[in-house]
């Protein structure tokens, strides 16, 4: 394993100094693409074919700029932050990628992997809405805590979740960016809306 030092970008190495201890001079470590594992509970579950391959011919070019974030497991590393970027680097044939292995549990690995996603704008409306529901429902967040760790406000998140509310007919259109999240929230605030459009 060869070592060098490397930063992250700003906004998650604030949430990893101060709840994860993260030193900015923490030493990066080149690990086996192939003993990497996904979370189960990764908020992003689309990723675009064409970004990703103009991503590997990036890494290519340039190699992978910033590291990957994983903690271990006994079979190996589990990724926390960086699907799309470990994704691109398999594509582009690397055998070894650069991370940062950092020791947490599944509460702080579920924050790192959202903020991060939702700092690079990666995530659908409805991937975010679910990651917010699922910080909740999981980890007993409030709208209040999570607006706070993710510096969002309370009325942003408490709308996201609101938008899962919409019938099914809504939400594939809303996936498939037929509408806007700024059209579903519309639809929400329409007295009997959804009623009518599940009807």
């Amino acid at each position: 394993m060869q070592k060098k030092e490397r930063g992250l970008g700003r906004g998650l190495e604030a949430l990893l100094s101060s709840d994860l201890g993260f030193d900015e001079t923490q030493e990066v470590t080149q690990i086996e693409v192939d003993e990497i594992v996904l979370r189960k509970e990764q908020p992003r579950k689309r990723f675009d074919d064409k970004s990703l391959r103009e991503l590997a011919d990036s890494i290519k070019e340039h190699g992978l700029l910033q590291p990957l974030i994983v903690r271990p497991r006994q079979d190996g590393f589990e990724l926390v932050a960086g699907e799309r970027r470990w994704r691109a680097a398999q594509m582009a044939g690397l055998k070894q990628v650069p991370a940062l292995l950092r020791e947490m549990d599944d509460v702080q690995a579920a924050e790192v992997s959202l903020v991060e996603n939702i700092q690079r704008d990666d995530l659908s409306a409805i991937e975010e809405a679910m990651a917010y529901k699922y910080m909740m429902d999981n980890y007993g967040y409030t709208q209040e805590v999570l607006a706070e760790k993710l510096g969002k406000s309370r009325s942003h998140i408490a709308n996201m979740v609101r938008m899962l509310a919409l019938p099914e007919q809504v939400l594939t259109m809303l996936e498939s960016q037929e509408i806007t999240a700024g059209h579903a929230r519309a639809i929400l605030s329409l007295p009997g809306s959804t009623e009518q459009i599940a009807a």
